[in-house]
């Protein structure tokens, strides 16, 4: 309705006051794993190679870093995710206080919003189906940064208006994992144990896929065993 599109624009007219604390920096805008290179032969951060930033533009420091650590076809761990803005703050010189925090989650919001339309309008306007499959990462993003308490106003405005968001986002809590292989083509590393308990890293490889599925919102696995 007419009435909750003009909410909708005035709630992010307020959103965006809370980016003004911050000077705008150079954003790439397209700033993520699909467009980043390792490029080894060279130094430094001279490394990372980037392709599609002819749509770069000042916006607030935080938008590309909200790309990186809010990929649509890549999960990143909420403790990473922390680990990373802690890190940029530091390297940028801003303080990594609630009001960057606020920011962070706009830009985020913003951001998901803006992607979850352009997939639909791709997916049904230019019949690039495969997009659909990346919305529910994408709505999960969204509605994480809507947890923020800046955001309440806009998250009742989702509630009220869009309330099946929160249904997409629904998460697999239950898992099988399948754990019962000899290894055979893994010996001797399983001369004496399973392929399960073979250790990568410190860390057996049944405890690294137990570790992923907690990352993604696993709470319950069923491990088949030899």
């Amino acid at each position: 309705s007419m009435e909750a599109k003009t909410e909708w624009y005035a709630i992010w007219k307020d959103l965006f006051s809370l980016l003004s604390v911050h000077a705008p920096g150079l954003a790439l805008r397209d700033f993520h794993a699909e467009n980043l290179f390792w490029v080894p032969e060279r130094q430094g951060t001279a490394r990372v190679g980037l392709i599609d930033f002819q749509d770069g533009l000042f916006a607030h420091p935080a938008y590309d870093l909200v790309s990186l650590l809010e990929d649509a076809r890549r999960d990143v761990t909420e403790a990473l995710r922390q680990d990373m803005i802690s890190l940029f703050c530091e390297k940028s010189g801003l303080a990594f206080d609630e009001a960057f925090k606020a920011a962070y989650a706009v830009m985020g919001a913003q951001r998901n919003a803006k992607i979850l339309g352009i997939f639909v309008r791709l997916a049904q306007r230019d019949g690039k189906v495969q997009y659909r499959d990346l919305i529910p990462r994408v709505v999960k993003l969204f509605l994480s940064d809507l947890s923020h308490p800046a955001l309440v106003k806009l998250r009742d405005w989702v509630q009220k208006n869009v309330p099946q968001i929160f249904e997409v986002s629904h998460k697999i809590e239950t898992a099988m994992v399948l754990a019962a292989g000899h290894g055979t083509r893994m010996r001797p590393l399983t001369d004496d144990r399973s392929k399960a308990m073979i250790e990568v890293n410190g860390k057996t490889l049944i405890d690294h896929m137990l570790d992923r599925l907690a990352d993604v919102g696993v709470r319950r696995a069923v491990v088949n065993v030899h």
